[in-house]
């Protein structure tokens, strides 16, 4: 248990300090721009699909927890 308390503790402090650091130094924007404003700059000649393309990303993430959760209700639930 002790290995466990001691690696949550090191990466809650280390997301802090990155955090922390980040916010010092980070160049900052208004409001208007960061939820206005959409710079493409992917080459692609449509904003739609860069931002679906954008976005891809972010399925393949999610479709990996997906399956394991799925795959572990089937595990419960299998009938023998």
């Amino acid at each position: 248990m002790l290995i466990h308390t001691v690696t949550v503790g090191v990466h809650v402090l280390g997301f802090t300090a990155i955090f922390i650091a980040l916010l010092a130094v980070a160049p900052k924007n208004n409001a208007k721009f960061v939820w206005a404003t959409f710079v493409n700059s992917t080459g692609w000649p449509n904003d739609g699909i860069a931002w679906l393309l954008g976005m891809l990303t972010s399925c393949y993430a999610m479709i990996g927890y997906d399956l394991a959760a799925h795959l572990r209700f089937v595990y419960i639930f299998r009938t023998t």
